[in-house]
């Protein structure tokens, strides 16, 4: 399933295991620039989508990248 997939590579992206989908991505210490910009390539790697750099900036939580991260691989 890509949810779970989606979650692997932001814990990777974060260096964070385990990430709960309710924790909100301001309480991860490494969620920074790096690692944002780590997560949109590792995404278009995975699933050939381009995520928007600006898209990861309107998401609060690890199930909203989820979201929107599907809703892209679904519109491909």
């Amino acid at each position: 399933m890509n949810k779970n997939k989606i979650i692997e590579l932001l814990q990777e992206a974060v260096f964070e295991d385990n990430l709960d989908v309710d924790r909100p991505l301001n309480s991860i210490p490494t969620w920074d620039s790096m690692a944002k910009m780590n997560f949109t390539a590792t995404i278009e790697e995975e699933f050939g989508v381009f995520l928007e750099f600006g898209a990861l900036d309107e998401v609060s939580s690890v199930a909203d990248v989820v979201r929107a991260v599907e809703h892209k691989i679904e519109s491909k």
